[in-house]
């Protein structure tokens, strides 16, 4: 076989693995999102790896936590069926009575994980009222998912996997980041992730993720040191959290203000804007470091 049709035929070869892979996706927007990504590369041998990779992360958690998923309502990620709410309500009440491990929690919701499951955590909402004025958890999805798919950078972002959305119940299932927040970065147990740690290549790789994400629009809108993770492994930055995050079509709209109105009263609503909250951390953790080292 000459090397020409050896390329015709590892070609073919990889058109039918990726169709092969693109079946295993329970909806047809979710297929072609991936599908579009393996047109528009070159190296397309590490797209269905990284394509193989989601597919078994997605049988996994099914064969593991929940019985065969619906198509959501927006076509972009799995439903729960009423036995799969059903789950996941019980999670949801364990996660809020804190009786799984806490990897986080704020106004608005808790963050955990559970032993059985560790490469997966659930957000759960505990504070209603507060969750009104944030992203609803098909929102925030959605924005991870996009986020990812622009963010050409080292920094990575939480795969979203499923969610539940009913009158009782809001919360999400997604991907466990194996980093420590750079609020907890000096103590003793996250060593490992310090060790890593290169001050200004860190911030150098965070600054360009955002720099990318707001060229198509999308504002985090909370970037703080709890928000931003070290990952253990390489060093890297890692940014959760997009309950907060918008993404504005319009270049002459400001995403950090809003006006709003409440009865007679009118005021401005306004957000942390990306680039200076950046500044302020590097500048906390370079003086952290600084004083660590003395």
């Amino acid at each position: 076989m000459n090397k020409l049709d050896s390329n015709i035929f590892e070609s073919e070869n990889n058109a039918e693995r990726l169709e092969n892979l693109l079946s295993e996706f329970d909806n047809a927007e979710l297929a072609n999102r991936q599908r579009d990504r393996y047109n528009n590369t070159e190296d397309k041998n590490a797209i269905l790896e990284d394509i193989a990779e989601i597919v078994a992360e997605r049988k996994q958690i099914v064969n593991e936590t929940f019985i065969p998923i619906e198509s959501a309502e927006n076509g972009l990620f799995a439903e729960h069926t009423k036995r799969q709410g059903q789950i996941l309500k019980v999670v949801a009440e364990s996660v809020k009575q804190a009786k799984e491990e806490s990897l986080g929690f704020g106004n608005v919701a808790k963050v955990a994980k559970i032993k059985k499951y560790p490469k997966y955590c659930y957000k759960v909402i505990t504070n209603p009222t507060d969750y009104k004025e944030e992203n609803n958890v098909k929102i925030e999805m959605e924005l991870l998912a996009l986020s990812r798919n622009i963010n050409k950078s080292k920094v990575k972002i939480p795969r979203p996997i499923y969610c539940l959305a009913n009158r009782e119940t809001h919360m999400y299932v997604m991907e466990t980041m194996d980093a420590a927040p750079l609020v907890s970065l000096f103590l003793e147990e996250n060593k490992k992730a310090l060790e890593k740690f290169e001050i200004e290549k860190f911030f150098n790789e965070l600054q360009k993720c955002l720099d990318e994400l707001h060229a198509k629009g999308i504002h985090h809108r909370d970037i703080h040191l709890g928000n931003v993770m070290v990952d253990f492994k390489t060093g890297r930055p890692c940014l959760i959290d997009f309950g907060k995050s918008i993404k504005v079509d319009n270049d002459s709209e400001n995403p950090y203000e809003k006006e709003i109105e409440k009865g007679d009263e009118k005021g401005i609503k306004t957000w942390l804007v990306d680039n200076i909250e950046i500044k302020k951390i590097k500048e906390i953790i370079k003086k952290e470091s600084e004083r660590t080292l003395c």
